[in-house]
């Protein structure tokens, strides 16, 4: 007789893999606590619009292996949310993955920063020093710190990242971004390589540009 596959990892544990804050089971917000499984629904009635909404696309293969040894393989493309909220610099900012419409991961990061500090810069220079940009920042960190980046590109993504147990191993691909700031023409730009969502490298470039 066949066995039936045990349980195997969700994509939330992928992604929890290549986190760089620490993993929540919930989030306390003004109109209640949000935990592992809700509905976005739930999400947005208890803690409202996000301050950033982001969402990319991975390609997910899953093998599931069976107690008598035989592997199965599926491979989907999936949809992943990323809602950051941003409470103010006395709490600090969460992260909430979402998966079809459910939360699957929440990640505490750094402290939040005023409300202000979110707001477009007309001028469009950043607002902050080279030294600002640090491994391991969240989109969110970088809106607040410094600003929109004169450039945005897709780099090519990444080989997939892999997590395993007895039973399964899934296989999630990286979206990797590049963000450019330009500082001006005393200062060198600098080029932020993010892997879904993260920073994971910051290099100069040449010289920036008078605007």
């Amino acid at each position: 007789m066949t066995m039936r596959p045990m349980l195997a990892i969700s994509l939330a544990a992928v992604l929890s893999a290549v986190s760089a804050g620490a993993a929540e089971s919930s989030l306390a917000c003004d109109r209640g606590i949000v935990s592992l499984g809700d509905s976005k629904l739930d999400l947005l009635a208890k803690c409202g619009p996000p301050a950033l909404e982001d969402a990319r696309e991975v390609d997910l293969t899953r093998v599931d292996v069976e107690r008598d040894g035989r592997a199965s393989v599926r491979q989907a493309r999936a949809v992943i949310e990323e809602w950051s909220y941003n409470f103010g610099p006395q709490r600090f900012l969460m992260h909430v993955t979402i998966e079809r419409g459910k939360v699957v991961a929440i990640e505490r990061g750094g402290y939040g920063y005023p409300p202000e500090r979110l707001r477009p810069l007309a001028e469009g220079r950043p607002r902050c020093e080279a030294a600002a940009l640090r491994v391991g920042d969240s989109k969110l960190d970088l809106l607040a710190k410094c600003g929109e980046p004169v450039l945005r590109e897709r780099g090519a993504e990444r080989p997939p990242t892999v997590v395993t147990s007895l039973s399964s191993a899934n296989f999630g691909s990286v979206e990797v971004e590049i963000w450019s700031y330009d500082f001006g023409p005393q200062q060198f730009v600098q080029h932020v390589t993010l892997e879904n969502g993260r920073v994971v490298l910051v290099e100069s470039g040449s010289y920036g540009y008078a605007r």
